[in-house]
């Protein structure tokens, strides 16, 4: 996972092997064990796109309980560096939740913040999309990959080195909902199921291939969720691509919330969480897009987007 070895009591299909290397794991995963102990105190729960409750994380000492809506629970203790997981079965779908949602929070423990991002590569370097559940992240990389020959970097979570911004890639596949992916591959009938959890379709896309640098992350609105109804993000279906560039500060108030976070009271995790944002809205260009809502309006914007890794289109500035 980004240079750290993952070490598990069955194998991870969706992670590159890690063969002969001889580094300490990261972290040590077991399924079929179930390490429960204290009394839990909830800290926060997440919603998804729909507003339903999604995840509900809870600490117990250095222990934290994410609970997943199904019911699946995965144990996490950064101090020891172990992740465990009671359930056996379903394997993908234990599987999809350890790779998109507690991989990463677990880098957030041990001071390692990642964001909720989506990301392609082309051309040697890396743009990436930011956005809540449902805003088009996964589409719009998929869409890049589709049309413009890009290579797929990560679907939810990017890896950021703050000293290079560089990335690595994590998994080739993305998961979009029924209307994406027949927009996108042909109609999606061959397509498997991403989750018993959800409707959404896997679609695997060519991989990037070793590190690349970020140059670009873009901030996407979504108009249609509740309580985004605001003045600059109304967005009809056949409106052009609007790209505003932030200025750092307000970029960073923007792309605080896209942290994978999974205690924000560990000292330090925020530090390295401000260290991370400081040095990418300090030193890349944040743009927050407005895409129609039209799969027809899909290659003018992918086409739009791709010059983002070679130059500045016209630009207004937000602070």
């Amino acid at each position: 996972l980004n240079g750290r070895v993952v070490a598990c009591n069955r194998p991870l299909a969706t992670l590159t092997p890690a063969g002969s290397s001889t580094a300490e794991p990261w972290w040590h995963v077991r399924f079929g064990v179930d390490a429960s102990a204290g009394d839990w105190t909830v800290l926060y729960v997440v919603n998804d796109g729909a507003g339903r409750a999604f995840l509900e994380v809870a600490r117990a000492g250095d222990c934290y309980r994410l609970r997943f809506a199904g019911g699946d629970d995965f144990f996490v203790s950064p101090g020891s560096g172990e992740i465990s997981c009671p359930a056996t079965g379903h394997s993908g779908e234990l599987e999809q939740l350890l790779v998109d949602q507690v991989l990463p929070r677990g880098l957030h423990a041990r001071a390692e913040p990642c964001l909720h991002a989506s990301a392609v590569a082309l051309g040697g370097c890396v743009i990436a999309f930011v956005g809540e559940a449902g805003a088009g992240k996964s589409t719009l990389s998929a869409a890049m990959c589709r049309h413009a020959g890009a290579t797929l970097v990560c679907d939810d979570a990017l890896i950021v080195d703050p000293a290079t911004l560089t990335v690595a890639p994590i998994y080739a596949s993305v998961r979009l909902l029924p209307e994406s992916a027949a927009a996108l591959c042909d109609g999606g009938g061959d397509l498997e199921a991403a989750s018993p959890r959800t409707s959404k379709l896997r679609v695997p896309l060519p991989t990037a291939v070793g590190t690349a640098q970020l140059v670009a992350l873009v901030l996407l609105t979504n108009p249609q969720r509740p309580g985004n109804e605001r003045p600059g993000n109304e967005c009809s279906e056949d409106a052009p691509l609007a790209l505003t560039r932030w200025r750092p500060r307000a970029a960073f108030a923007a792309l605080a919330p896209a942290i994978h976070r999974l205690d924000g009271e560990r000292a330090d995790a925020v530090r390295a969480e401000y260290h991370l944002l400081t040095s990418l809205c300090g030193r890349l260009p944040v743009w927050r897009a407005r895409v129609p809502r039209d799969f027809r309006a899909l290659p003018e914007v992918v086409a739009r987007l791709a010059q983002l890794g070679a130059t500045e289109p016209d630009e207004k500035r937000v602070s």
